[in-house]
């Protein structure tokens, strides 16, 4: 291992909890500027699909901290069609003189949401989105 291996992961992993922030922010300034009833959200697919993304862009970027660590700590990353679920689920295992779980289960099953989410956000057309 690098003798600065873990300083240089840990420095990557606050510079993504910075844009996770970012993300954070940019959505709530999007929903405060564009408050209105349930109907007039529904009716505007534009800002759907504003919001899909950021809700895309958030995921992505934890999928990255948990590539990251799956690399450089595990050192191994799933393979297959369902490695972004075995992902989240492995960030969710402690590994022997590895490392410990990196979320929780309440975590892994509100993240799992999000992983679904931005499935469905790249595999349909925008116009098919529903609130």
């Amino acid at each position: 291992m690098r003798k600065n291996h873990f300083k240089i992961l840990s420095s990557e992993i606050k510079k993504e909890i910075k844009t996770l922030k970012h993300l954070v922010n940019e959505k709530n300034d999007f929903f405060n500027r564009n408050k209105g009833t349930d109907y007039e959200l529904e009716k505007n697919f534009h800002k759907l699909r504003v919001y899909g993304s950021i809700l895309h862009d958030f995921y992505t970027c934890i999928e990255k901290i948990f590539r990251k660590i799956a690399i450089e700590m595990d050192e191994e990353l799933p393979k297959g069609l369902s490695w972004h679920s075995e992902l989240l689920e492995r960030m969710n295992l402690n590994i022997e003189d590895v490392r410990i779980k990196v979320i929780k289960k309440d975590m892994k099953r509100k993240l799992y949401e999000y992983l679904r989410f931005r499935d469905v956000f790249r595999n349909v057309y925008g116009f098919d989105l529903k609130w």
